[in-house]
């Protein structure tokens, strides 16, 4: 028995594997307000998924979170939306629940977990959508990490050189253009509006005939599709796998990034790329999670 935790900047999620089968699934909010608060709203998730009486039972933990992660040590070295630095969680879930544990970025736990789901000797690239835009690659049933596990960082790779504000501090990045807390920034400062448009919500005006949507929304979709063919010249994918909740909720996306690519595809055939939707969804990172501790240790 295994249990997965994923750590978002406002929810934490967990499920209970048994048997390869996710048995319960949980979530909790979280506080992120100190360092303390975070770790007692794990202690409260896991709490809600198995008891006390069951613990022994489980075997190891997995944990996805967001932020850049030391995989082979189990540090999480920084967070961007939460109060936790250089921290061991490979010590933390030792002391506290005698088990082993496996850590690694809420992407890569994404991408192992979906990655189950094809051959392993074939090339995958992982293209994730939300607050911002997030990537990995797995060639031939490894994960891509690059020297200091940062590589696939492809919401901050160039799209317009001086171009739109982008929260790493850069400009021109492609979560500059594509990703939606940007797209949220764009919207409200072109219309003076207060409400909170996520992509969704940018695309439904876009399709009725709302000029600064449209505006906003065909940038974006230039973006992610530019993106795209640059990730395809560059890996020469056999899948190419979209998810997170734009994808899962959105009308028009992929069919844009299709036809865009159907024109200006380089280097590869379009028709040999396998694009896929993300299976495992709103579990995939806690599910991911636990794979990576299996993989590594069984």
């Amino acid at each position: 028995m295994f249990i997965g935790v994923d750590v978002g900047g406002t929810t934490i999620k967990t499920l209970l594997l048994a048997e390869n089968e996710i048995i319960a699934f949980e979530t909790e909010p979280n506080v992120t307000t100190s360092e303390k608060s975070v770790l007692e709203s794990i202690e409260k998730a896991i709490s809600k998924i198995i008891s006390k009486k069951d613990m022994g039972k489980v075997e190891a933990i997995g944990l996805s979170i967001a932020g850049q992660v030391d995989s082979q040590n189990g540090i999480l070295i920084n967070a961007p939306n939460m109060p936790l630095k250089s921290f061991n969680f490979n010590k933390y879930f030792k002391e506290k629940y005698g088990k082993e544990c496996f850590v690694d970025n809420d992407v890569n736990c994404a991408a192992i977990a979906e990655s189950s789901l094809y051959p392993v000797n074939t090339t995958q690239i992982f293209i994730f959508l939300g607050t911002g835009i997030g990537g990995a690659a797995m060639i031939n049933g490894k994960m891509l990490r690059g020297a200091n596990n940062l590589a696939m960082e492809i919401g901050h790779m160039t799209h317009i050189d001086g171009g739109h504000q982008c929260g790493c501090g850069k400009r021109g990045c492609y979560e500059a253009y594509a990703g939606g807390k940007s797209l949220n920034r764009l919207y409200q400062e072109a219309t003076g509006t207060t409400e909170y448009m996520n992509i969704i919500k940018i695309e439904d005006g876009a399709l009725n005939g709302d000029k600064h949507a449209s505006k906003i929304f065909n940038e974006a979709i230039h973006a992610l599709s530019a993106l795209t063919n640059d990730l395809i010249t560059i890996f020469n994918p056999d899948y190419i796998i979209f998810g997170g909740g734009v994808i899962e909720h959105s009308k028009t996306i992929l069919d844009s990034i299709k036809g865009y690519l159907k024109s200006n595809i380089r280097f590869a055939n379009l028709s040999d790329i396998k694009f896929k939707e993300s299976v495992f969804k709103d579990r995939s990172n806690a599910y991911g999670a636990i794979l990576g501790y299996i993989r590594k240790h069984i």
